[in-house]
């Protein structure tokens, strides 16, 4: 019986944990080949490699009757996403989805975080992308054909005053992605991003941080396992998204939220309020209230999950 993906090749970056890792297995038992790409760093960032997570993962998947090959590349170098490409193209021949879900968790507002944690947040989540998918654009574009998916985050589209450096970068991948749509189109390349909601070790840290767990406590990356925040609901619409099915899908922004898909409207201006001369602050401290709504709060941006 032939599965929906197979023939597909796909690279997974943060492939060894969490979001990731779901995505990688869950293609791989829709028949595509995987490059299972993890730095194995600590989650904030800070230090290098502990353990070889991504070639765990790659053994998982061979173990059950599919193909993958590791890669332990640093996708915050440029050499790190040419390294990743490179291994898709060495062993399998060609390269049809680009997944950029490597992350990490940076600490502190604007106040508190340091200049060396901001440049790593966005080292992993800009550069990040950047480094994988142009790599990966350079390779579909001979073949005509593939697909880059991103990975945001819901601090994007509310903030987040204590991860500065994080909800900024994620708010930059989002602009990132949608660039792309509209420049590799002509190319036959698509470009989406998801924004996921899963429990992983961030929030493992967050919870450890807040208090939310005893030291005896199961983790909330433990409890989720099979329920609606375990990371692997994200991985169908991934999977979705590499499918010939969807090739023409291009420019959007999905939510992921436990058995949920929503769509992103990210175009449309919702309200406006005109003058016909130049306006006064009087007229707009009269009408913006009045007319773009009294509870202009950016946290009320309604989001699932948050």
């Amino acid at each position: 019986m032939t599965q929906p993906l197979e023939g597909k090749v796909a690279a997974v970056t943060g492939a060894g944990r969490g979001i990731g890792r779901g995505i990688a297995l869950r293609l791989a038992a829709e028949g595509a080949k995987v490059v299972v790409a993890d730095y194995g760093g600590p989650v904030d960032g800070a230090g290098g490699p502990e353990q070889d997570v991504a070639q765990v993962v790659a053994n998982e998947i061979i173990d059950a009757g599919g193909e993958a090959a590791p890669s332990r590349a640093d996708v915050s170098t440029m050499e790190g996403g040419e390294q990743i490409v490179a291994t898709a193209i060495d062993h399998f021949g060609r390269l049809d989805a680009m997944i950029c879900c490597a992350g990490i968790l940076v600490d502190g507002g604007l106040l508190e975080v340091s200049p060396d944690a901001w440049e790593r947040a966005m080292g992993v989540h800009l550069r990040g992308h950047f480094s994988c998918a142009r790599a990966a654009a350079a390779v579909m574009r001979e073949q005509g054909s593939g697909t880059i998916i991103s990975f945001s985050s819901s601090t994007a589209l509310a903030g987040a005053g204590v991860r500065v450096a994080y909800a900024t970068a994620k708010a930059g991948v989002i602009g990132f992605a949608l660039s792309l749509a509209e420049e590799l189109e002509p190319l036959g390349i698509t470009s989406n991003c998801i924004v996921p909601v899963g429990a992983t070790r961030m929030h493992d840290i967050v919870a450890q941080q807040m208090g939310q767990v005893g030291e005896d406590d199961p983790l909330p990356s433990e409890q989720a396992i099979g329920g609606a925040m375990d990371p692997a609901n994200v991985a169908p619409i991934v999977a979705y998204l590499l499918t010939d099915e969807a090739a023409a899908i291009n420019g959007q922004v999905f939510g992921a939220v436990g058995r949920g898909v929503y769509l992103l409207n990210q175009r449309e201006w919702v309200r406006h309020i005109h003058s016909e001369g130049p306006w006064t602050l009087d007229a707009l401290i009269e009408r913006v209230p009045a007319e773009l709504g009294p509870d202009l709060d950016h946290r009320r941006v309604p989001w699932p999950g948050r």
